[in-house]
């Protein structure tokens, strides 16, 4: 049973209960009130709220028509049904017209129950369309708050016809996005917004959205000044009643680019630092044999000049093989370096008098098509180093801008000079920290190098000459990253190409070397412990020594050695040892011998070995680390400056 709140515009309150009887019989179950004046009309309106409205048209307070009126003031969406005794059709149909929703004759109230029934589904169905309207208006009101306020760019697309693309609507921000003023977009193609690539491929993204698919791409968008930036789009279609528009969301991803650039530099580094790290081990073992084989080379070639006289037609041949031999030690010496297992103790070094050496032998070996143009700042240029490293990085720019020059000839630039790097400068220069540097410039006119090729040029072994090993660049770059400096490379093909080498200033130059001094060799009667596991060596170096003065005992098994040393420790006044020995390496068996014996100096000689902690060497007795191979005039020297240094 439905129930029904009924107010009864009525003076007869007969005719007022026949007509709740009959909606009764009907099945409402009826409450109700019934009024006679405006007053009450109006206040049991205000207080109560009610289903339908029944009013006699003819009253002796008021009619249908006031009580319509002053109804249609309130605002209230309430069924409203004229009961008369007699009506005629005009007056009904102004009655209608005027907001009145049916009417009935009192003597015909069988109708009222489905007037009754239709007015409150009438009703219903308003209020069911108001309240969605209004649902309607609140969630476009929603969404133009989400569209308007959206971070992203938003645009809404015509998608057919000729105007397939052209911008309906779009938010504030695809306007600030891409420097237009909203109003400048409408109208549009989206194609103009596109970097010619992306719009030649416009209608094909359009067709794709069309077959129901949400899209998602990067592109290059256009802004109003021409600059591009990059775009991830997503766009798919909406559907209006038997419209259909496409939406597209652009989100500026420029910053996005940027981290993963970083990113990928970064996992860049990594893996080279991984290959370098690999490379390292290998050419650790490499380098050990490889300067075991030398050794004896270099060695019996020196013994065999001493003994040659100037005129001696062999002499020019074993000077070629010393020379050989010499390319091959700073082979290894190169690949130890950018390996980063080759340590050093480094000093203040000015790099002045260095170019200038270098600049002196270029001079003279360079042919004359090419020529050398320099800038040598005068004060001292004085940085933390060796000048040894210093020469071959300086060495190795200048012979790969000569190479790059050597068949059309040009001009090879050399500028030494000071530069300071401040907090402002890290932006151009990301690799050093502020202060103060030596700069290098080492530029040359020649073929220059692609942008493929300058990505790989430091890597090891990567060359693009015939007869390169391409360990030249990846040796000074790093050499310089060992002095905490950095090597920026600029190349245009065709045009040339220029290095730049930072390296940190030293704060005390007066401290610095500028050449090794030439000390003659003093010769001794010293007894020396000799052992190597190579015979070759063994025996190069006891020839050596006895042309110095030395007495030599020499072992290829360091146990045999220990055992050999037990039994007369106070005969022999040194040890040379080699680091790298089957059963006992030379590390064990100077701790060995430096028990029995503290006061021994030690000299540890190592083709390479990675595992050499040098920090621990004078804890065992060791004074000096000499790598293989050994010219013998250096290890005369060590000598003869180990034993004076032990009388002390």
């Amino acid at each position: 049973m439905q129930c029904l709140n009924i107010l009864i515009v009525e003076d007869n309150i007969l005719d007022a209960e026949l007509e709740v009887g009959e909606l009764k019989n009907a099945g409402f179950d009826c409450h109700w009130d019934c009024v006679e004046t405006p007053s009450d009309f109006i206040g049991n309106l205000n207080k109560q709220k009610y289903d339908i409205i029944l009013v006699d048209n003819n009253l002796p307070a008021f009619d249908g028509r006031s009580a319509l009126n002053m109804f249609l003031k309130l605002g209230l969406e309430i069924p409203f049904i004229i009961i008369s005794g007699t009506i005629d059709e005009e007056t009904a149909i102004e009655l209608l017209n005027a907001g009145a929703t049916d009417y009935v004759l009192k003597d015909r109230l069988t109708r009222l129950t489905p007037v009754v029934h239709r007015a409150l589904k009438e009703s219903r169905e308003r209020q069911k369309r108001e309240t969605a309207e209004t649902a309607l208006k609140e969630s476009e009101k929603r969404y133009r708050l989400l569209f308007e306020k959206a971070r992203d760019a938003i645009f809404i697309l015509e998608a057919n016809g000729s105007n397939a693309g052209r911008i309906i609507d779009a938010n504030q921000a695809a306007a600030v996005m891409h420097g237009y003023c909203r109003e400048e977009l409408l109208g549009m193609k989206i194609s103009a917004l596109d970097a010619p690539r992306d719009a030649e491929k416009m209608m094909d993204r359009i067709d794709r959205t069309k077959e129901n698919r949400w899209i998602m791409e990067e592109l290059q968008h256009v802004r109003r000044n021409g600059t591009q930036f990059p775009v991830e789009i997503s766009a798919g279609i909406l559907t209006d009643g038997d419209k259909k528009y496409i939406m597209a969301i652009d989100r500026d991803i420029t910053e996005r680019k940027k981290r993963e650039e970083e990113s990928r530099k970064i996992e860049e580094n990594l893996r080279q630092a991984q290959k370098m790290e690999a490379l390292g081990t290998l050419a650790g073992g490499i380098a050990h044999d490889f300067n075991n084989i030398l050794f004896p080379i270099v060695g019996y070639t020196e013994l065999s000049l001493q003994n040659m006289e100037d005129n001696d037609p062999n002499k020019a041949n074993l000077d070629h093989v010393l020379k050989a031999s010499n390319r091959a030690s700073e082979l290894i010496s190169q690949i130890l370096a950018f390996s980063r297992q080759s340590e050093q103790a480094y000093r203040p070094v000015n790099i002045r008098h260095i170019l200038k050496e270098v600049l002196q032998f270029l001079t003279s070996a360079i042919p004359s098509n090419i020529r050398i143009t320099q800038t040598i700042e005068f004060k001292d240029c004085v940085v933390m180093g060796d000048p040894g490293q210093l020469h071959q990085i300086i060495m190795n720019l200048c012979v790969n801008a000569y190479q790059a020059m050597e068949e059309t000839g040009g001009e090879l630039d050399i500028v030494l000079s000071t530069q300071t790097i401040g907090h402002k400068d890290l932006k151009l220069t990301p690799f050093l920290l502020p202060g103060e540097y030596v700069t290098l410039k080492v530029s040359d006119t020649g073929t220059g190098i692609g942008r493929a090729e300058l990505e790989r040029i430091f890597d090891p072994y990567f060359t693009t000459k015939e007869k390169g090993t391409g360990l030249g660049l990846a040796t000074v770059q790093s050499l310089v990253k060992r002095l905490k400096g950095h090597v920026f490379v600029e190349s245009e093909v065709g045009t040339g190409t220029v290095f730049n080498v930072f390296v940190p200033l030293e704060d005390e130059p007066e401290a610095a070397v500028e050449a090794d001094q030439y000390v003659p060799v003093s010769i001794g009667t010293e007894h020396i412990l000799v052992v190597d596991d190579e015979k070759e060596i063994i025996q190069l170096i006891e020839a050596a020594l006895g042309r110095h003065g030395y007495q030599t005992t020499g072992f290829t098994d360091s146990t045999r050695a220990l055992s050999a040393f037990k039994k007369a420790p106070s005969t022999f006044d040194l040890l040379i040892v080699d680091y790298i020995m089957p059963e006992m390496n030379g590390m064990q068996l100077a701790n060995q011998i430096s028990t029995i014996r503290p006061d021994l100096p030690i000299i540890l000689c190592t083709g390479f070995s990675n595992k050499l902690n040098t920090d621990n060497l004078s804890s065992v007795g060791i004074r000096e680390l000499i790598m293989k191979p050994v010219v013998i005039r250096q290890l005369a020297e060590k000598i003869r400056k180990t034993l004076d240094e032990s009388q002390i």
